[in-house]
């Protein structure tokens, strides 16, 4: 089997191991294929901003539409479209154990602004699980960016906010098969 090439960097190489091992131990799951798009195409980030680092927009942003955990894909998606400078990512994010399926928004100058895990984290210290002086761990990402054009036409077309990395991923093949890109 031939070796896969190694993250760029260290920031997703637990996410990339990860990965990779599922890759090989399911070879017949459909799965499979998306793994090795995160594998061959994602991009690494560590670390996400803090509330007191969002830009302005997104500060107000917030405040407005007061971003719930477990909503990751609609938090990231409304904010993309909603502010020009986050773009939106779909991926994969590790804060402790295990990767996870995860949407978020990067700034122009590659810096993560995660609502959702921001938002969980809130939650955890008003309910007195996560002492409120005791940081949150450090998230470590993997994932792609899906233009916010596609965002929009999903958005518009179904009038929902779901997980798009598959329907991009289709709808790209799809174009390629068709001679169009």
């Amino acid at each position: 089997m031939a070796k896969r090439k190694a993250p760029p960097d260290d920031a997703g190489s637990d996410i990339y191991s990860y990965l990779t091992q599922l890759s090989e131990l399911s070879p017949t799951n459909p799965a499979r294929r998306f793994y090795k798009l995160f594998l061959d195409k994602g991009k690494s980030f560590s670390g996400r901003l803090s509330s007191e680092q969002y830009p302005p927009h997104v500060a107000t942003w917030k405040r407005r539409h007061r971003p719930q955990p477990k909503s990751c894909f609609h938090n990231a998606q409304m904010l993309a479209i909603d502010f020009d400078g986050a773009a939106y990512y779909e991926g994969f994010v590790l804060t402790e154990l295990v990767p996870l399926s995860h949407a978020w928004n990067v700034t122009p100058d590659g810096k993560v602004i995660d609502l959702t895990l921001e938002a969980a984290h809130e939650l955890l210290v008003r309910l007195g699980l996560r002492p409120e002086d005791k940081p949150p761990p450090r998230p470590v990402y993997l994932g792609i960016e899906i233009p916010k054009v596609f965002v929009a036409e999903h958005i518009a077309r179904h009038r929902e906010t779901a997980p798009l990395v598959a329907a991009f991923y289709n709808s790209a093949v799809s174009r390629r098969g068709r001679g169009s890109g």
